[in-house]
């Protein structure tokens, strides 16, 4: 089984989405080249870089698919501490019937990341 260590994020306006993951949500870069790539360390086992969108590359669609969910210990401080930082969630912090409580945000680049917890005894 494959393991997944890193995601592209093409993006039409680099600069304004590596300053958001720097800046807003504080994620470790872990190199850059400016105006080219940008990687930022999510997890331990998870990269994500940010590139420019290349002009040959088809055009997006309205369908916003990329979406990564991270779990981390504790939703609603977080959630609570992005929004003071300006950033409107598009879900708010909420149980799941699968055993998670979960919110989501989309990054300026219109990337959706959604940071979650397990219940007690879900996961």
């Amino acid at each position: 089984m494959a393991k997944l260590n890193g995601v592209e994020h093409h993006v039409h306006d680099y600069d304004k989405e590596v300053d958001f993951f720097k800046n807003v949500l504080g994620v470790k870069l872990n190199r850059e080249s400016p105006g080219r790539m940008a990687s930022f360390q999510l997890a331990d086992n998870l990269a994500l870089v940010v590139l420019p969108q290349d002009p040959s590359h088809p055009g997006y669609s309205g369908f916003r698919g990329e979406t990564i969910c991270l779990e981390v210990p504790e939703v609603d401080q977080l959630s609570q501490q992005l929004k003071a930082k300006g950033v409107k969630l598009r879900v708010e912090p909420g149980d799941q019937r699968f055993g998670v409580r979960n919110f989501f945000f989309e990054t300026p680049g219109g990337l959706t990341i959604g940071y979650q917890t397990p219940f007690p005894g879900g996961h």
